[in-house]
């Protein structure tokens, strides 16, 4: 990435690439943010109110219930140091947890926009591949430059797609487990009359924090599909009719090469896209739905 921005840019090349990487700071700057707010509300629904110890009616002797989680320790803590340690202990962790979860998927987000803003100057390269009746051999120097670079952006979204489909897979997961488990927790206390102002804002926090770094994998994903797309009609509109049969040829060759999509998929089997994002939404709402009906029972 470091050497992409080392080589010498016009300014559409540029403008190009500082769009994306822009947007990608703000998607950073919001996961952090995101994952801060989730942690500060956390850390008071679970120490001022201690919401988890309050809907266990006999809990065991060996829990720890006074602490930010409910756990079993081996050792006592009813003494000041050992208590202080387990306690700062769970709440580094917590904050930790949350951080990497919210800033790792921002991450592979700005691995994405920074590949989609390298296709969108390949593009441009394409565009302004026959300029001023260039000379065969510079053309061709010229043309050898634009494969090498579009072969390195094939080989770096399949090392993206192979490292990281299993990762983008438990995310789709985890949403889809997060809208249905929360939804139920929420309205199943709020018909039982003990739903907590905090414990309210808590989980809205989490549930939104998770569909909105979904979507930003999805969204991440339909750029990358309909960017690389382009690279093939990038070729189709660079003047290919003004050139020499032979060098129109293999010109030809190469835009029909371009024209398979990039894409990051969940798992093998389920493609980044807006339509993905809703179809969770969907499957989403539909398994709540199934709980409630199975409660009513």
């Amino acid at each position: 990435m470091e050497n992409d921005w080392a080589v010498p840019l016009s300014e559409e090349r540029l403008n190009v690439m500082l769009e994306m990487a822009k947007i990608g700071r703000r998607i950073s700057i919001f996961s952090g943010s995101m994952a801060y707010a989730a942690n500060t509300i956390g850390i008071v629904v679970q120490k001022l109110y201690n919401l988890e110890a309050q809907h266990i009616p006999n809990p065991d002797p060996r829990l720890v219930t006074d602490l930010f989680w409910i756990v079993w320790l081996p050792y006592n803590t009813t003494n000041p140091i050992s208590y202080a340690v387990s306690f700062v202990l769970q709440l580094y962790s917590s904050v930790y947890a949350a951080l990497f979860y919210f800033i790792f998927d921002s991450f592979i987000v700005m691995i994405v926009l920074h590949l989609c803003g390298q296709l969108g100057d390949l593009q441009i390269s394409l565009q302004h591949l026959h300029e001023n009746d260039i000379h065969k051999s510079t053309f061709q120097v010229r043309l050898k430059r634009i494969v090498q670079k579009h072969e390195k952006l094939v080989r770096l979204a399949e090392d993206l797609e192979n490292y990281f489909n299993f990762v983008l897979l438990l995310q789709l997961l985890g949403c889809t487990l997060m809208f249905c488990f929360q939804g139920y927790g929420i309205i199943r206390l709020l018909t039982q009359g003990t739903l907590n102002l905090f414990q309210v804002a808590f989980a809205i926090t989490v549930v939104f924090a998770t569909a909105v770094h979904f979507f930003f994998c999805c969204w991440a994903g339909e750029i990358l599909v309909s960017q690389s797309t382009s690279v093939g009609l990038a070729v189709y509109n660079c003047q290919w009719y003004r050139l020499p049969p032979s060098e129109a040829r293999s010109l030809v060759l190469i835009g029909l090469s371009k024209f398979r999509p990039l894409k990051l998929t969940a798992g093998k089997f389920s493609v980044l896209t807006f339509n993905l994002f809703l179809h969770v939404l969907k499957t989403s709402m539909s398994y709540l739905s199934m709980l409630l009906a199975v409660q009513n029972l």
